[in-house]
């Protein structure tokens, strides 16, 4: 591609950000040195910011680093630089990919940009829908990359997106333009590029208009994925409730969905989680269960209830073990924003809050206790002695706040009071 069609195609794909600050990440590979020489050619040098990533995988990472401190000092560029130092076992590639976004919305902040600009192309989202393929994903997934995306309170745009890497060597080597060629691309450790190598090119040779095939299919798959996500809020608004780190769910509104629409609500409803499509599969085994009660870890972030039903889904809590001996009237704090005040007036009343209620109770047979409640517990009611969980079941309170229910013993051991359900 020349360079009057290659700054043409980027002039119009920014052309709603006119007047913006615009921050580029650039790696100084090809692609990114591209978009970074096209943008200064049609931007006002002053609205640009490069944003720059050393790996320090690499001997060249160094020298690489310093030839963009100086050429955006030559350019009068802005220009921010983060080291990275990894020393972890985990997969490195992901570790990057967020440190390299945490990076940058550090400088969209110091910017006050609200414009990321990436120098994907179509060859990387070609890669990128095989790789989905290979390992599955969802409707949006198998679409591929989007040319605009939303992330917090800025976007990333891809202006190169529609562009393949011929177009991109075409152009940088036709004004002579100085990059550099990453030697770990070629390396066959990473899926990308054993893909990049061995499967792209036969795509390539089968189909010659692989380009605008791809830009269909791509077009086609995010059309539909949008038809999908908005039967899926709808959904979500008219079903789920979040509450205090609680989603909950109406069981009998998720079974009546087809069990395309059940997986693509949970993948929704439960994103933060990140869990596998094989989670999902589980999670829905279980609510089609015949049982009415599940309690369920599902990691070690997830815990799902089943119950009255309804579908719960909350962040693990540590369990409550309170203990508290009173011997005297006064003011006392509890758990979870609650508290207890033991009055010697209005005829020696207890006051629980929350839910404000009050007891009589003789102070002087103090002391009373107020402690997390124990498997087996029980409290005498009219119709007889029962165990504090049947009580808690018969009133439909969730397992969730169970192990944060307090009770109060008098100074038999007695439990006189379920606090705040059962006296």
């Amino acid at each position: 591609m020349d360079k009057v069609s290659f700054e043409q195609h980027l002039s119009n794909k920014l052309s709603s950000f006119v007047n913006q600050n615009l921050v580029v990440a650039c790696s100084t590979g090809v692609d990114s040195m591209a978009l970074l020489r096209g943008l200064m050619n049609i931007w006002p040098h002053e609205l640009i910011t490069v944003a720059h990533v050393n790996h320090q995988k690499r001997i060249e990472s160094n020298e690489e680093e310093k030839y963009i401190q100086d050429f955006c000092f030559k350019h009068n560029l802005k220009c921010y630089i983060e080291k990275l130092n990894y020393e972890g076992n985990d997969n490195f590639q992901e570790w990057a990919r967020n440190k390299r976004y945490m990076f940058f919305e550090k400088v969209l902040t110091k910017t006050n940009s609200k414009i990321l600009l990436t120098a994907h192309h179509a060859d990387d989202n070609l890669e990128t829908i095989i790789m989905r393929f290979i390992k599955s994903s969802n409707l949006l997934g198998y679409a591929g990359i989007k040319e605009i995306s939303a992330h917090k309170n800025y976007q990333i745009v891809r202006p190169l997106l529609s562009i393949s890497k011929k177009d991109i060597y075409e152009y940088m080597h036709s004004q002579e333009y100085h990059y550099f060629e990453d030697v770990s691309n070629e390396s066959t450790i990473y899926t990308r590029n054993r893909i990049r190598k061995d499967i792209v090119p036969v795509i390539k040779k089968e189909n010659p208009n692989w380009l605008k095939s791809l830009q269909d299919y791509s077009e086609t798959l995010i059309y539909a994925g949008n038809i999908l996500k908005n039967q899926v809020n709808l959904f979500i608004k008219d079903n789920v409730c979040v509450n205090n780190n609680i989603i909950k769910v109406d069981q009998n509104k998720f079974l009546e969905l087809d069990d395309f629409m059940q997986k693509e609500c949970l993948f929704t409803i439960l994103f933060d989680y990140k869990l596998s499509k094989i989670c999902i599969e589980e999670i829905i085994k279980q609510i089609k269960s015949s049982k009415t009660t599940i309690i369920s870890n599902i990691n070690n972030d997830l815990l799902f209830i089943k119950e009255y039903g309804y579908l719960l889904f909350t962040s693990h809590t540590e369990e409550l073990n309170y203990y508290l001996e009173i011997n005297q009237s006064g003011e006392y704090d509890l758990p979870d924003n609650r508290k207890i005040i033991v009055s010697e007036e209005f005829k020696n009343i207890i006051y629980f809050e929350p839910t404000k209620g009050k007891m009589c109770y003789n102070i002087q047979d103090l002391p009373i206790v107020i402690r997390t409640k124990k498997t087996g517990d029980k409290i005498k009611t009219k119709g007889g002695t029962k165990k504090v969980n049947d009580i808690m079941t018969n009133k439909k309170v969730s397992h969730i706040y169970r192990p944060h229910i307090l009770v109060l013993e008098n100074k038999d051991q007695e439990i006189i009071e379920i606090l705040g359900f059962k006296k």
